[in-house]
């Protein structure tokens, strides 16, 4: 929630409604109206129907997008579920095209808003998303897939029924074919097959996608498939990776750093032998 108000505010706005709430309640003892007081008095805006939404409502905002290309345009409606009519959000949706990537901001107003941009000769838009940057706390599809991706990810290996559950697994990955989340619930299902080589071949393609927060994790992974492969030169080169990549999971970090001391001993000992 804090996330949305600052994405609402802007990061002066945001940090100056900070500031102000820090200096007042300095030393003192301040609740949620007092934060939201000092919100509204230090943004000059007046904010009540955020806060008494998402602190009360209990319902989380759900997004929507459908969208054509006509005429050397994007057409569309952007829609805003489980809101009231007064409550206004900026959302910012992306689109990929056969020929570049864009973003358009717009504000959302009670159920829905229309949208209309121009595109380039010869431009189609192969993918629209809304809210690429997680800005905004609320429910869309993407992040319900995810959710779903991992549910039938736990089930199946707990179950051993990969074969029931892994076309519907697959079917969310061909929906979302570059969602490293996905991808990385795929891998797993193939690590828990044994499928070290299909495993391994999914998380090439995380990191062909080159995502920041996921990047450790594949480099990580991969080398766990090539030491239960047995691989171990393998297994050091994803490690030191992964370690050079570096992350502020520092329990994984520290796992990684003791298997690649182990390597180094083995090998030191295999030298000497």
């Amino acid at each position: 929630m804090v996330q949305t108000l600052k994405h609402i505010l802007g990061e002066e706005l945001f940090l100056k409604a900070l500031r102000s709430y820090i200096e007042t309640f300095r030393g003192k003892i301040a609740d949620t109206a007092d934060f939201i007081r000092i919100v509204n008095l230090a943004s000059q805006k007046d904010l009540d129907w955020f806060f008494d939404y998402y602190l009360r409502r209990g319902r989380l905002p759900r997004y929507l997008v459908k969208s054509v290309d006509v005429g050397g345009k994007v057409r569309g409606t952007l829609y805003q579920e489980n809101v009231p009519k007064h409550f206004k959000m900026p959302i910012t949706l992306e689109f990929l095209t056969n020929k570049r990537s864009f973003t358009r901001k717009l504000e959302v107003k009670g159920s829905k808003k229309k949208f209309s941009f121009d595109l380039e000769r010869g431009e189609n838009v192969l993918r629209v998303t809304i809210d690429p940057d997680f800005e905004v706390l609320g429910v869309r599809d993407v992040l319900e897939d995810r959710w779903e991706a991992r549910s039938l990810r736990i089930e199946a290996a707990e179950k051993k029924n990969f074969q029931r559950l892994g076309p519907l697994l697959f079917s969310l990955l061909e929906k979302n074919p570059d969602n490293a989340h996905i991808l990385h619930e795929v891998g797993q299902f193939y690590f828990a097959q044994q499928k070290w080589e299909k495993g391994i071949e999914i998380y090439q393609k995380i990191l062909s996608l080159e995502p920041d927060d996921f990047t450790f994790i594949a480099l990580g992974n991969i080398a766990a498939a090539y030491e239960l492969m047995g691989d171990k030169k393998m297994q050091r080169y994803y490690l030191e990776k992964a370690l050079a990549k570096g992350s502020s999971m520092y329990s994984i970090v520290r796992s990684l750093i003791d298997k690649l001391e182990k390597l180094k001993e083995q090998e030191d000992l295999n030298h000497k032998s």
